[in-house]
């Protein structure tokens, strides 16, 4: 890595399963504090995407694990769309409360939660060519 940047590798993968395999590690925590992990999906969301697998785990760790930090009961509600005709994937995570917000962008990402490893995220998200925003 140098200075700033993140090596990528682009591969094709399946969403939806790097995804459960993030919320998989956090099922027990989130039962013992009744806080309910919610995912959803757009209809056009192809069954593979192509990007940086590994980095954006990384990013879906953080920010799940950061929500579920900031929360002792509730919901995180994980919610993903990819535009095929502009090659644009977003991802949208509110904790407790929020509106839902999608938007036309390379890749976003959306948290209400804390600070927790948040900078480094915005900098893989970044080298991915989208970028993060906290509310």
């Amino acid at each position: 890595m140098r200075r700033g940047t993140f090596k990528l590798s682009l591969i094709s993968f399946d969403f939806e399963e790097a995804l459960t395999e993030i919320l998989d590690l956090f099922e027990k925590e989130a039962q013992h504090k009744v806080v309910l992990l919610q995912t959803k999906y757009a209809p056009s969301f192809p069954s593979f995407v192509t990007s940086d697998k590994q980095k954006i785990q990384q990013v879906l760790f953080t920010l799940v694990s950061s929500a579920l930090d900031a929360l002792e009961y509730g919901f995180i509600d994980i919610t993903v769309a990819f535009d095929v005709a502009n090659d644009q994937l977003s991802i949208c995570c509110i904790s407790e409360t929020g509106e839902p917000e999608i938007l036309p962008v390379p890749m976003i990402v959306r948290s209400s939660s804390g600070e927790l490893g948040l900078s480094l995220c915005k900098r893989i998200v970044k080298s991915l060519g989208g970028e993060l925003e906290e509310r």
